[in-house]
Order: C-alpha cells, then structure tokens, then sequence
C-alpha cells in the first residue's frame, strides 16, 4: 500500500513539474519574447539575428521556428517549407534542381535534428547553404554572383570563400571553384544581353521597350541567376536565357523599325521586321 501511494505522489510531482516548466516558457507575441531568453544563452546567435534581413523586415522567430519548444524548434526551420512560404518565387529553381529532387522525393528520411554543418546530409535544403552552421543572418558576408556594374571590393576573396564553404561540405573543391567560374561566366553572358537592349531601348523611349527590358531585367536574368545558383538547368535555360534571346530580339526589332522608318519614311502597312517581331510573341 505504501508503494501504491508513493508511486501516485511521484507521479503527480512529475506532471506538476513538467505543467511548471511548461509555464515558465514565455509567450510568443514577438520575436522580443524569444530574443530576452536566447541572449542571456548566447549573445552571438542573437547579435547575428538582429543584423539579419529577417529581422530588419520583421520577421519573428516563431515564423520560421514554431512556437512549441518540445517540438524540436530548430528542426523545423531546417524544413524547405519554413522558407518556401515566403521565398517562392525562388523556390522553384531549387525544387526543380538535383538537391531538390532528392530533397523531396526523400523528404521523410532526412533527419533534419542534426545541425548544419560537415555535408551530414545527403542532400542540402534551404536552410542548410543559407544559413550555413547555424548562422543566422542569410548571406551575410557572401560574394554574390557577377552583379551588372559591380566594383570590386577588398573583401572579395574572403566572401568568395563564405560563398563557397556550403559547397565544400560534400564537393571536392576543385568541382565547387569550377562550378563557380562557369556559374559567374553564365550570369554575365546574361548581363551582357541586357546591355544590347538597353543600347537599342534608348534610341526608341517608348513603353513597349521599357517593358521588355524590365521584363529581361527582373524576370528572365533573375531566372538565370536563381538557376545559376540552385544548378537548375531548367531555369537556366528554358526560363532564363532563351527568354533573354527572345526579348533582345523583340527589341532589335523595334529599333530595326524605327531605323527603316527614319530613313523611308512611316508606312501604313507592317514591314518584315514588325512582322518578325510577331512572330516572337
């Protein structure tokens, strides 16, 4: 009898133990209710957190982390989908990637407890080149892909080196400084077309050029970067340059009618080029 009644007394220690713990969390109305915690925990996690992108545009841990700390918190911000609800319009250059297909057709087997670092997963997600060991603030010090007009800086080789150490958790490096010569050769080949039509848009200052060219800038050559940086063939090239071509072209066109019409005169009937041009559409 005395055992029976011990056992019921330890066991209502333990659940009113455990209902106090549970109590003792804090509330999650912001990301400030987790930051007061973690900072006394560790002050660099929470430095990098306040530098970051996420936090300068608002977002509270608990978007990406969840508000149950029994639920394994930092393995559901290692999940593609505590990114994709926001990024995705980037996401679908991943998805469609050698990582990403793993990723999803081997999604229940990840085990996605373990941190992020020393290549211990069979196939990267969002998270794991984004926000590389643990750092919080995506990006931070990485050399991006050739950017149009871009100056070089001293720091180049160091965020060069940032950009490639996801990389060279599973890949040799002489694969990784390879892939990235060919990967920034491809993105200014990119670059290279929007100069073109940027040259040819200027002689004509209408709409339908101005809207090409925005169209080549803020859709097509981000396709290339975005396939460039996720190894996407079909971003790359479906979406990415031969959408490039094709916008160059319609362009050249315009200025090809202009061109003709300056020197004969405006005729009331299409020529070949506007024709082409058509055609293109």
């Amino acid at each position: 009898m005395r055992i029976i009644v011990g056992m019921l007394w330890l066991g209502l220690v333990l659940i009113v133990s455990h209902v106090e713990a549970a109590d003792a969390l804090p509330p999650f109305s912001a990301e400030g209710d987790c930051l007061s915690c973690h900072r006394e925990r560790d002050v660099a996690l929470v430095a990098a957190w306040e530098k970051s992108r996420h936090a300068q545009v608002g977002v509270a841990c608990s978007a990406c982390h969840g508000t149950e700390h029994q639920g394994a918190m930092a393995a559901r911000s290692r999940r593609n989908d505590a990114c994709t609800g926001c990024h995705q319009r980037e996401s679908g250059s991943y998805t469609l990637s050698k990582h990403g297909v793993i990723a999803t057709l081997e999604a229940e087997r990840l085990d996605l407890t373990q941190p992020l670092k020393e290549g211990n997963q069979r196939t990267p997600t969002c998270a794991y080149c984004h926000l590389h060991a643990g750092e919080h603030d995506a990006g931070a010090g990485i050399l991006p892909l050739v950017s149009m007009g871009r100056v070089s800086a001293p720091d180049d080789a160091a965020r060069a080196e940032a950009r490639a150490a996801p990389c060279r958790d599973c890949h040799s490096p002489r694969f990784v400084d390879t892939w990235f010569v060919t990967g920034d050769r491809m993105v200014e080949i990119g670059r290279m077309k929007v100069r073109e039509a940027t040259r040819a848009a200027a002689q004509l200052d209408d709409q339908e050029s101005r809207n090409i060219l925005h169209r080549m800038t803020n859709d097509h050559l981000r396709n290339v970067r975005l396939g460039v940086g996720h190894q996407s063939p079909d971003e790359q090239w479906w979406h990415g340059h031969p959408a490039l071509d094709g916008d160059l072209l319609r362009i050249k066109s315009l200025a090809g009618d202009l061109l003709m019409r300056s020197q004969h005169g405006a005729s009331s009937s299409p020529t070949p080029s506007r024709e082409g041009q058509r055609h293109f559409k």
